[in-house]
């Protein structure tokens, strides 16, 4: 697969880059991407956020979150280790706020990342955007 500044890996590609879970190939090629294309890093600077809790690193951290800058103001992105094994995933902004429960960090994680994508399908990154805490 080779992929051009026009034409860039889709969101699930990019996840499993960052969870190290592409066959060498993809691997590459979305490397070589990365090297060229800033929006695509700004994607990966999120989910490099999250990739420690995602891959089951949890035991030593329990939670992440990312902040991006919108033209509604910063919605923060939340996954945060709840009780019995639970993930508590969440967004919250201004004049948003949602949150839900799942058996799975990477359920919810996909839950804030696809929520946000959704309200704000159009946002690219900026210098507003980033970790939080």
């Amino acid at each position: 697969m080779k992929y051009s500044l026009s034409d860039h890996p889709a969101q699930l590609v990019l996840e499993r880059y960052a969870l190290d879970e592409l066959a060498k190939p993809e691997h590459l090629a979305v490397e070589r991407h990365l090297r060229a294309c800033e929006t695509c890093r700004h994607v990966m600077a999120e989910l490099d956020v999250f990739a420690p809790v995602l891959r089951g690193w949890g035991r030593r951290r329990t939670s992440a979150a990312y902040v991006h800058e919108t033209e509604d103001g910063p919605i923060r992105l939340e996954v945060r280790a709840a009780a019995q094994g639970k993930w508590t995933a969440r967004f919250t902004g201004e004049r948003l706020e949602g949150s839900a429960e799942f058996p799975q960090v990477t359920e919810a994680y996909l839950y804030v990342r696809r929520g946000f994508s959704e309200m704000y399908p159009e946002h690219v990154c900026n210098q507003g955007c980033g970790a939080a805490d």
